[in-house]
């Protein structure tokens, strides 16, 4: 990805080759050369770290300890999910990276540069995302970076999430990162943090002790995993700076409330909303379709047809 800038810098390097006495290019290549800190990668990462720390919302609530600390990468699980804010303005691209425990103090990531959605106007993008593979150390300031390298992580606790910031020092990237383990979020081997569930008998959204409640879960988690159950989504975008009419497909709403959100130049497709409150969804040049039971509440500037029997689907457009 974007690997001209490398090249630069590459060629860069061979050109100062008379100015750097006996030092050769396999050695400048090979991070031999005392290097400047403050203009080092390093340093940079440095800058990473106060980005990642003003990336975060605080929450009282965390599984991971203080919010307003750096989370050491000890104490991250041995394997996440991480998703960065938006690369680009229009069409928005974004960077998906898994990052992995190999073994104490080193982590393997595996970075994958794609759009923010892959359907858009019921067109799937077939294009294969661009992946490149790190191999990055814990450092002395609380992240993960490559050595000699130009990439690193840091995270802080946000809730149920981890959130902070990616920096790539040869691409000019400091951008913000949200990731969460799959396992710990929805419980395959364990409780799960997102434990609240839509009961149709009842008409709203419960506890294991049968209470009111509400799952926190991010919208970044909401447009990756396709998961708001239960979910307060109010005053968002829900398609982000897409607008290029995505498809925000197969979305569980259920029991979620979406007061004050926003859905403009895209597509809610094949929801499955009972209980869903949708009544303060701001939402033009766009449509909604999916499942509803007889405690949803559509929008309410919405023109919405019913198709009944075992299952009812609604479809709405603006």
């Amino acid at each position: 990805m974007h690997t001209g800038r490398k090249q630069t810098l590459l060629i860069a390097l061979m050109s100062l080759l008379g100015g750097c006495g006996t030092y050769s290019l396999p050695e400048l290549l090979m991070g031999l050369l005392p290097v400047d800190s403050a203009a080092s990668p390093a340093s940079s990462h440095r800058t990473g770290a106060e980005l990642a720390r003003g990336a975060h919302e605080a929450s009282d609530d965390t599984p991971w300890g203080a919010p307003t600390e750096v989370v050491p990468p000890n104490a991250w699980p041995d394997f996440l999910s991480c998703v960065t804010d938006p690369l680009e303005a229009f069409e928005p691209t974004v960077l998906r990276v898994d990052l992995g425990r190999e073994r104490p103090g080193v982590w393997s990531a595996n970075t994958t540069y794609g759009p923010l959605f892959r359907s858009h106007d019921g067109a799937w993008d077939d294009a294969v995302p661009v992946g490149e593979t790190h191999t990055l150390f814990e450092d002395d300031v609380g992240g993960i970076g490559e050595v000699y390298g130009s990439v690193a992580v840091w995270l802080l606790a946000d809730g149920v999430v981890l959130r902070g910031a990616f920096s790539d020092f040869f691409e000019g990237v400091d951008v913000g990162l949200t990731c969460w383990n799959d396992d710990m979020l929805f419980g395959w081997t364990q409780d799960p943090l997102f434990s609240v569930h839509y009961d149709a008998n009842v008409g709203h959204c419960v506890d294991a002790l049968g209470n009111e409640a509400r799952n926190g879960v991010p919208i970044e988690i909401v447009r990756e995993r396709a998961f708001a159950e239960c979910a307060d989504i109010h005053d968002t975008d829900l398609n982000g700076a897409d607008f290029g009419m995505p498809d925000l497909n197969g979305w569980n709403l259920a029991g979620a409330s979406l007061a004050g959100s926003r859905l403009h130049f895209a597509n809610l497709r094949s929801v499955f909303m009972p209980g869903a409150d949708l009544s303060a969804l701001d939402f033009g040049y766009a449509e909604i379709d999916g499942f509803v039971d007889e405690n949803t509440r559509l929008p309410a500037d919405g023109s919405c047809t019913f198709t009944n029997g075992y299952a009812k689907m609604a479809v709405c457009r603006r």
